[in-house]
């Protein structure tokens, strides 16, 4: 009763989102060159990940024979987790950025579309946004995907479970959570500023 309650009195916000949702839908549905862009570099991604994991596979196969003098044993001791720990915040901070890239696309293409600075199905916006990911974007695309990761290795300590398990401390996680969210959301949105009018990151964010 309460969730209908609410639909009632912010349906006016509602309403203006699905035709946002709808708008965008639509210049997705016009401009398809979006996607056959960004499937190579989905496929890149994936093939990234797989070198990841191979690694991670591998650290574990690596150690150090360690040999007791005392009982005559040699042991052998992996220490995968130092090894990976910075292979892994670097495929955080990838994830970050191939998804910040195709928002840069994403972003370009369609305000070029509904300004209608571009006709519809053009590549010209598309390639170029996929070009300035890589290139003029890139120091915003990386510090915002930088900030965006280690936001999310923050995210991952508070979801410990002992903290959790404390009365106090669930209150502040649950507090510190939603504002983690709200950071990368907002590094999102500085993104799509910046496909928009290409100032940088300071710009965007301001």
């Amino acid at each position: 009763v309460l969730f209908v309650l609410y639909l009632m009195c912010r349906r006016e916000i509602i309403n203006r989102a699905g035709e946002s949702l709808e708008t965008a839908c639509d210049g997705l549905w016009r401009n398809s060159s979006i996607f056959f862009i960004l499937s190579p570099l989905e496929a890149v991604y994936l093939g990234y990940i797989f070198f990841w994991m191979f690694g991670w596979a591998a650290s574990f196969k690596t150690g150090i024979v360690s040999y007791n003098s005392l009982t005559n044993e040699c042991d052998i001791e992996t220490d995968s987790s130092s090894k990976m720990w910075f292979a892994s915040f670097l495929m955080l901070w990838m994830t970050f950025y191939m998804n910040h890239v195709k928002v840069n696309v994403v972003g370009a293409t369609l305000a070029a579309w509904a300004f209608g600075q571009e006709e519809e199905g053009s590549w010209n916006v598309s390639l170029s946004a996929a070009k300035w990911s890589f290139w003029h974007s890139s120091p915003t695309l990386s510090l915002t995907s930088l900030v965006c990761t280690i936001i999310e290795r923050l995210k991952r300590m508070a979801e410990n479970k002992v903290n959790w398990a404390n009365p106090m401390c669930c209150a502040l996680m649950i507090i510190g959570y939603c504002l983690f969210s709200i950071m990368q959301a907002f590094g999102r949105f500085s993104v799509v500023l910046h496909s928009i009018t290409g100032k940088d990151f300071y710009e965007s964010a301001y």
